[in-house]
């Protein structure tokens, strides 16, 4: 097999993988808004339903905050993250997600009223 065809191999199994994350994220999005996709009928337990694992809680967050585009309540976070695949030994995710976010603020985070948000949007608004 030549060089360029297992090249060509490895390309396509990422593309596979992103769009996997993608259709995720899209599910995870549709419930957070309310809105469910009938197209996708796949069990939420596959692989390719679980964009967060492997990440750290902050990565998490992050991810699911910009994907969503706006800002969110812990609680909802906290559901959506763990349906994503966050794995946690913490008996209370809400807790250690909020703690960690917490300390993230003016960092990475910012609070908009009682929800999360991207400090980049911030800066964003000023530009």
């Amino acid at each position: 097999m030549s060089s360029s065809n297992i090249e060509g191999k490895r390309f396509l199994e990422e593309l596979k993988a992103r769009r996997a994350k993608l259709d995720a994220a899209i599910s995870a999005i549709e419930e957070v808004i309310g809105e469910h996709a009938a197209v996708d009928e796949r069990p939420r337990h596959l692989p390719g339903n679980l964009p967060y694992r492997g990440m750290t809680t902050v990565a998490s967050a992050i991810l699911l905050l910009k994907t969503v585009g706006k800002p969110m309540l812990t609680a909802d976070m906290t559901k959506v993250l763990r349906e994503g695949g966050v794995q946690t030994n913490s008996k209370n995710f809400y807790r250690t997600l909020y703690n960690t976010l917490n300390n993230r603020l003016d960092k990475e985070m910012t609070k908009v009223g009682g929800k999360w948000g991207l400090k980049e949007w911030e800066q964003k608004k000023v530009e």
